[in-house]
C-alpha cells in the first residue's frame, strides 16, 4: 500500500515538474518578449528625440521665419492637439506652416512644381502653400 502511494506521489510530482517546466519555458518567452519590446521603445525615444531636434530647428531657423514674414504679414495663434512632446497645457502655441493643402479651386496637380519652386516655395498662405526650402 505505502509502495502504491509512493508511486501515485512520484506521478504527481512528475505532471507538477511538467508543469513548471512549461510555466518556465513560458516566462522566458515573456521575458525576451519584454525585452525586445524594450528596445523597440528605445527605438522610437530616439526617433522622438530625432524628431523633438528637428522640429527645434525648423522653428528656430531665422531664414525660415524671415521667409514666413515676407510670405505671411502677420501670425496666427492655433490651439494645437497634440502637441509634439504630448503637453497639452499650453495651448497657445505659433505654428510655422510648411504645407497646407485643401480645396482651394486649384487644379488636382498644384503641387507638380518643378525643384526651384520648392527651393523658393509658392502658393499663398491663405491658400495651398509650400514654404520652400531654401533660407
Amino acid at each position: 500500500e505505502l509502495q502504491g502511494k509512493l508511486d501515485e506521489v512520484q506521478v504527481q510530482n512528475h505532471e507538477l515538474q511538467g508543469k513548471v517546466d512549461s510555466m518556465e519555458g513560458k516566462l522566458d518567452e515573456v521575458q525576451q518578449q519584454n525585452h525586445d519590446l524594450r528596445e523597440k521603445m528605445d527605438t522610437v525615444e530616439e526617433k522622438m528625440d530625432d524628431l523633438k531636434l528637428l522640429l527645434e530647428k525648423v522653428v528656430t531657423n531665422t531664414g525660415a521665419a524671415r521667409l514666413i514674414n515676407e510670405k505671411q504679414h502677420s501670425t496666427r495663434t492655433v490651439n494645437p492637439a497634440p502637441l509634439i512632446d504630448g503637453q497639452k497645457d499650453n495651448l497657445s502655441l505659433q505654428w510655422i506652416i510648411i504645407q497646407r493643402r485643401g480645396q482651394y479651386g486649384n487644379l488636382a496637380n498644384f503641387f507638380a512644381k518643378s525643384m526651384a519652386d520648392y527651393k523658393t516655395g509658392f502658393g499663398n498662405t491663405t491658400g495651398e502653400f509650400w514654404l520652400g526650402l531654401a533660407e
